[in-house]
C-alpha cells in the first residue's frame, strides 16, 4: 500500500511540475503569481548551492557618485578590502557589480539542475564602515544578464558596522521579486549590485571584503495545521492550510516547517528539526504568528521569523536565529540567567529576571532595528560586544540595567527620539545626526561612560552620573543640567569645527576633566566656572576659560600638554592631598590661589608663570631650580604664613627703574621667613630676582672685624638674571624663635662675597622675633644671614660644621662637630621616612665648650628605604634649633628584620627577635608561619620585640616565619628538625 501511496505521489509531483512549466511558458507576466500559490503544493525537497568567488567584478557611474579601490577584493575573505571613501554630504558609492558566479548545470559544487525550482536567493556582504561618518545601504539587487532586476533589498536606517561582518540580504523563500531558471544562474551577467550612501555630513569610508550567494532550490515545505502539538508529526502537511502529506520526520534534510494558521503556538515537547538547509519558519508574513518556547522544553534548529511574527525565549537552551524580518519580535523571558543570540533584530525584549547574557557571534556586535526593551530586574551583559539600536520612536525601553563593558550605541538620522524607563546604563552612546535630538523621559543612571557622539542628548534633569563615570563628548551636546553626581570625569574629544564650549556636562559634581581635541586647531572654551575634586588634564588643543574669565577650583592635579589660555581669570588649588602641576607645556596663570586643605600641599613639576596675583592662604608649594613658581613684571604676591609659602625658589619679574617691596614668601620644610627686596634698576628692562631659603648653615666664610658670628641655622639666596643693571639694592630678613635674637640692637645681615662676609649693617627690630632691613646697599647677590655684631650679645644657634649621617651596616651613624657652644644643653637625634615627620631617635649632652666638639649618633634600628635625619640643639632655657635635613639610603638585609635565634629550631620552640622599628613602633603586630607554598598554618597578634612560639604541631621541614604590621611584611625561614 505505502508503495502505490509513494508511486501515486510521485505521479503526482510530475503532473504539478509538467503543468506549472507549461503554464509559465503560456502565462508570461501571470507566472510569478502561478509561482506563488502553486509552489508550496508541489512541495519539492529542498537544498543548495554555494558560490564565494565572483569572476568579474565592475563598477559603474552614478549621480555624484565615488569610484570604488581595488574592486576584484572581494572574491574572497582575506582581510583585503575594496573601499569608497565619500567626502561629500548625502552622495553615494558607485555601482560594485559581482557577477558571473561559476554555478553550472552539470556535476560540481555549484551545479543546479537545469529543471531546478529556484526557490531563493541569499546574499552575504561581509561589510563595515571606517572614518567619522556612518554608512548605510543604498542598493542590495540582483543582475539578471548584467541587468537589475527586482526589489531593492537596502535597509533602511540600519548603518554599516565599525567591525567587518557578514550581512545577510534574502533568504532561502526569497525570489527578490523576480522569477528565476537555473539558467539564469549559471549566465555570466548573474550577480549582485551593492551601493552604499553617506548618511550624513561626515566623510565616512564604505569597505568590503567579500560577497557570496546561496541558491535555494527544490525545498520541501511543510506548514502547521491550526491546531495540534507541534511535536507531533501529523500536524504538519505540504498543504498551506497543513493537510496533505505530513513529513516523515523532523531530521531530514530540505525540510522547512512554516508554523501559521494560529496566533499562538507553543512547543510542547523538545524538538529538534535537523538536516542539512532544515528549519522553522514563524510565520508566513501576511497574519502574526508568536511561538513561545516555554522553560520545561527546547526547540534546536535554525529559525527564520517572517513579519509581523515573533517568539519568546523562557528556555535556557535557545534556538539559532537566522533570518529576522522587519515587524518581528524576540523575547528572552527565562526567569534566570539566559544568554541572548548575537543577530539583528527589530524589536527585542529582555523579560523575566536575572541576567541577558550576548553570545559570541562572528560580528561581534547586535543590531535592534526598532526597540530594545530591558524590563524591571533584568541585567543584559553586552559582554564587550556592542549593541546598535536604530527605534525611530521610543527605541529603548530600560527599566533595568544594561551593562558589559561595550556600549549601547542609539543611532539615528535626522530624527529625534526617546529612552524611556528608569534603568541604568554601564556605556550608552547617542550617535545622531546633528539635528537629532535624543531625550530621556525616566530616570536613568549611568555607572560607566555616557558617548555623546553626535546630536543632542535632553532633559539631563532625569539624568545621574553616577562616582567613577563619566561623559565622553564628540560632536553631541547636553542641553539641560544634570539631575545628580557623585564625582564624575568629562572627556571632550576632537569635533566638528573649531571652536566648541562646554556645556550641561560640567553642571554636576566633576572629579576629572580632560581636554583632547585636535592639537593646533580647536579650542574647547568655558561656558561657567569649573570646580574638580580631581584633575584637570589638557591633553592636546586649547583650553579657554572664555571672555566671562570662569574661575577654575582645582582639587588634584593640573596637566598642561596642549594650550592653556589663561585671559584674566583665577585658578585655585584647594586639594585635602599633595597636588601636582606638571605636563610639556609651562602654564601660565592670570591669578593663581594656593588654598589646600587639611594635608593639602602642592608640587610643581613644570614651572609656573603667574601674571597678576599668587595669593598663598594655605598649603606649600614646592619649586626647584627647573620648575619654577614664576611672578611676571606686573604680578603681586600676597598671603604667606608658616602654613602657606614656596618651598624652594621663587622668581620674580622687575620691570621698573626703581621698585619697593618685592616680597619673597618663601620657607623650608616647616619654617617659613619672609624676605623684601628693595631694588634700583639703572632702567626698566625687564630682570628677574630668585630667592630661596636653606634650612642649616651656609658655606664657610672669613668675618669682618665688625661681625662675630653668623646664624648656622638657615641662610637665604637671591640671584639676579640677565636684564638691568642694579645701581642699588637692600633686603630686609624676617625671624622667629629658632634664629635665637636675644640683642636685637647688635642684629645684623651678613652677605657672602665669595670667600668671605660683607657687614650690611642693620638693626633688629625686636628679640625672639622681628625682623631686620640692611642698611648698607649692594649691587650684587649672593647668600644672606643674619649675624651678630662684635661686641653683641645674639648667642644665635652653635655653628655646625662636618654634619653626616651614613649607612655603616645595619646602622645609620650621623656625625658632627660645633664651635661656639653656650648654654647647650643637649642634642637629640631625630629621623623621619619622608622628610616631614620627626621621631626622636637617641641624645647626647652638649659639652659646652667654645672650641670645636665632637659628637657621635647611632640608629641600631633604622627603617629599609631611603631616610632623614636631623640633629635638634636644645638650649638651656628651653630653645631650640635645628641642623640641615640629612638623607640616607640604608642597605640593611630585610631578613634581618626578624632574628631567628636557634636556626634549626630545637625542642620544638621558635623563638625570634623583631629588629625592625617599624614593627616595634606598631601596636598590633600579627606574627605566622606559613609552608613553602604560602598556605596558612599558624597566627596570632603580639606587641613587643620577643616572639615565642611552641612548634611541636609542625613536621619536619623548612617553614616561613613572617611578621606583619600595617601594609608592611617581613619574612625569613625557619628549619624544624
Amino acid at each position: 500500500m505505502s508503495l502505490l501511496l509513494a508511486k501515486s505521489r510521485f505521479q503526482i509531483n510530475c503532473f504539478m511540475k509538467i503543468l506549472f512549466l507549461s503554464v509559465k511558458k503560456l502565462c508570461g507576466k501571470l507566472f510569478p503569481l502561478f509561482y506563488i500559490y502553486f509552489l508550496p503544493i508541489i512541495g519539492f525537497s529542498q537544498t543548495s548551492a554555494t558560490s564565494s568567488a565572483p569572476a568579474t567584478i565592475t563598477t559603474s557611474a552614478t549621480a555624484s557618485g565615488t569610484d570604488w579601490t581595488n574592486p576584484s577584493n572581494v572574491q574572497s575573505t582575506d582581510g583585503s578590502y575594496t573601499t569608497c571613501l565619500i567626502t561629500g554630504s548625502n552622495k553615494p558609492t558607485y555601482n560594485l557589480d559581482a557577477k558571473n558566479w561559476g554555478f553550472v548545470t552539470g556535476a560540481g559544487a555549484n551545479q543546479i539542475p537545469a529543471g531546478a525550482t529556484i526557490n531563493g536567493i541569499e546574499v552575504e556582504v561581509k561589510m563595515r564602515k571606517t572614518n567619522v561618518g556612518s554608512i548605510r545601504d543604498l542598493t542590495i539587487q540582483m543582475l539578471k544578464a548584467g541587468i537589475a532586476t527586482g526589489s531593492n533589498k537596502a535597509r533602511g536606517a540600519t548603518l554599516w558596522p565599525t567591525t567587518a561582518a557578514y550581512v545577510k540580504f534574502g533568504s532561502s523563500v526569497d525570489l527578490w521579486g523576480a522569477t528565476w531558471v537555473g539558467t539564469d544562474l549559471i549566465n555570466a551577467g548573474f550577480g549582485v549590485r551593492v551601493t552604499a550612501k553617506n548618511r550624513g555630513n561626515k566623510d565616512a569610508q564604505a569597505e568590503i571584503d567579500h560577497i557570496k550567494i546561496t541558491i535555494y532550490f527544490n525545498q520541501t515545505l511543510f506548514y502547521s495545521k491550526s491546531t495540534g502539538n507541534l511535536s507531533a508529526l501529523a500536524t504538519w502537511g505540504i498543504v498551506t492550510d497543513g493537510t496533505g502529506s505530513a513529513p516523515a520526520n523532523f531530521t531530514n534534510n530540505g525540510q522547512v516547517f512554516i508554523l501559521k494558521n494560529r496566533t499562538t503556538a507553543i512547543v510542547d515537547a523538545n524538538m529538534t528539526i535537523g538536516g542539512t538547509n532544515s528549519k522553522m519558519v514563524i510565520g508566513d508574513g501576511i497574519a502574526a504568528t508568536t511561538l513561545t518556547i516555554p522553560l520545561s522544553f527546547s526547540l534546536t534548529s535554525l529559525v527564520d521569523i517572517t513579519a509581523l511574527s515573533g517568539m519568546i525565549i523562557q528556555n535556557t537552551v535557545i534556538p539559532t536565529l537566522n533570518i529576522l524580518a522587519d515587524n518581528t519580535t524576540v523575547e528572552y523571558a527565562a526567569t534566570t540567567s539566559q544568554n541572548v543570540q548575537e543577530a539583528n533584530y527589530y524589536n527585542l525584549i529582555l523579560s523575566g529576571s536575572g541576567t541577558k547574557s550576548l553570545q559570541n557571534g562572528a560580528t561581534g556586535s547586535s543590531v535592534v532595528n526598532n526597540i530594545l526593551t530591558i524590563n524591571t530586574g533584568v541585567t543584559f551583559d553586552n559582554q564587550g560586544k556592542n549593541v546598535f539600536v536604530y527605534g525611530t520612536a521610543g527605541g529603548i525601553v530600560n527599566n533595568g540595567t544594561a551593562a558589559g563593558p561595550a556600549r549601547f550605541t542609539y543611532s539615528l538620522d535626522a530624527t529625534s527620539t526617546n529612552i524611556s524607563g528608569s534603568g541604568t546604563f554601564s556605556n550608552l552612546e547617542m550617535d545622531f545626526t546633528s539635528s537629532g535630538t535624543l531625550t530621556l523621559s525616566g530616570a536613568t543612571s549611568i555607572n560607566g561612560t555616557l558617548y555623546l557622539t553626535n546630536g543632542t542628548f535632553a532633559n539631563g534633569t532625569n539624568l545621574t552620573m553616577t562616582s567613577g563615570s563619566g561623559i565622553s563628548l564628540t560632536d553631541g551636546a547636553l542641553n539641560s543640567p544634570i539631575s545628580s553626581s557623585s564625582g564624575y570625569d568629562v572627556i571632550h574629544n576632537p569635533f566638528t569645527g573649531t571652536t566648541k564650549n562646554t556645556s550641561h556636562e560640567i553642571s554636576g559634581t566633576l572629579r576629572n576633566l580632560t581636554i583632547q581635541v585636535n592639537n593646533g586647531t580647536q579650542k574647547m572654551v568655558l561656558d561657567r566656572a569649573l570646580i574638580l575634586t580631581g584633575n584637570l588634564l589638557i591633553g592636546s588643543g586649547e583650553f579657554d576659560p572664555s571672555a566671562s574669565n570662569f574661575g577654575i577650583t582645582l582639587g588634584g592635579n593640573f596637566t598642561n600638554n596642549g594650550v592653556y589660555t589663561a585671559r584674566t581669570n583665577t585658578i585655585t588649588f584647594n586639594g585635602t592631598v599633595t597636588q601636582t602641576v606638571s605636563g610639556t607645556s609651562a602654564p601660565t596663570f592670570y591669578n593663581l590661589t594656593i588654598n589646600n586643605g587639611s594635608g593639602g600641599r602642592t608640587q610643581l613639576n613644570a614651572p609656573v608663570l603667574v601674571n597678576n596675583l599668587l595669593t598663598l592662604t594655605n598649603g606649600i608649594v614646592t619649586s626647584s631650580a627647573t620648575n619654577l613658581m614664576i611672578t611676571g613684571a606686573s604680578a603681586s604676591i600676597s598671603g604667606g604664613s608658616n602654613s602657606s609659602f614656596i618651598n624652594g625658589p621663587l622668581a620674580q619679574t622687575v620691570a621698573v627703574t626703581s621698585l619697593t617691596n618685592k616680597f619673597f614668601l618663601i620657607g623650608k620644610g616647616s619654617i617659613y621667613r619672609a624676605v623684601t627686596l628693595t631694588v634700583t634698576q639703572a632702567s626698566a628692562a625687564a630682570t628677574v630676582y630668585t630667592g630661596e631659603m636653606f634650612s642649616g648653615p651656609p658655606a664657610t666664610r672669613t668675618l669682618p672685624p665688625s661681625l662675630t658670628t653668623v646664624s648656622d641655622v638657615r641662610y637665604f639666596n637671591l640671584v639676579k638674571g640677565v636684564g638691568a643693571t642694579v645701581n642699588a639694592a637692600s633686603v630686609l630678613i624676617n625671624y622667629g624663635p629658632d634664629d635665637a635674637v636675644s640683642d636685637a640692637p647688635n642684629l645684623r645681615i651678613a652677605k657672602s662675597n665669595g670667600t668671605g662676609w660683607d657687614d650690611l649693617g642693620g638693626t633688629g627690630t625686636a628679640v625672639t622675633t622681628g625682623s631686620i632691613t640692611s642698611t648698607n646697599s649692594f649691587t650684587t647677590f649672593s647668600d644672606f644671614a643674619l649675624a651678630n655684631a662684635t661686641g653683641g650679645l645674639n648667642i644665635l644657634p652653635v655653628r655646625w660644621r662636618r654634619l653626616s649621617a651614613q649607612a655603616v651596616g645595619n646602622k645609620v651613624e650621623v656625625r658632627w662637630e660645633t664651635v661656639n657652644e653656650l648654654n647647650c644643653d643637649y642634642f637629640e637625634m631625630e629621623r623621619s621616612a619622608e622628610g616631614l615627620t620627626w621621631s626622636s631617635v637617641d641624645r647626647v649632652a652638649a659639652k659646652s665648650s667654645s672650641g670645636t666638639n665632637k659628637y657621635l649618633l647611632v640608629d641600631n634600628l633604622p627603617l629599609t628605604a631611603i631616610e632623614y635625619y636631623r640633629i635638634r640643639q636644645v638650649d638651656l632655657n628651653g630653645k631650640y634649633f635645628y641642623s640641615k635635613v640629612m638623607s640616607v639610603k640604608n642597605t640593611r638585609d630585610e631578613k634581618s628584620a626578624i632574628l631567628v635565634k636557634q636556626n634549626p629550631v630545637i625542642n620544638a620552640v621558635i623563638r625570634a627577635e623583631i629588629n625592625d622599628r617599624y614593627f616595634l613602633d606598631s601596636r598590633n603586630i600579627l606574627v605566622g608561619i606559613t609552608d613553602m607554598s604560602g598556605k596558612l598554618l599558624y597566627k596570632r597578634q603580639q606587641a613587643g620585640r620577643n616572639i615565642e612560639i611552641k612548634a611541636a604541631f609542625l613536621k619536619k621541614g623548612i617553614y616561613v616565619l613572617f611578621v606583619k604590621g600595617g601594609t608592611i611584611t617581613k619574612e625569613t625561614k625557619v628549619v624544624i628538625e
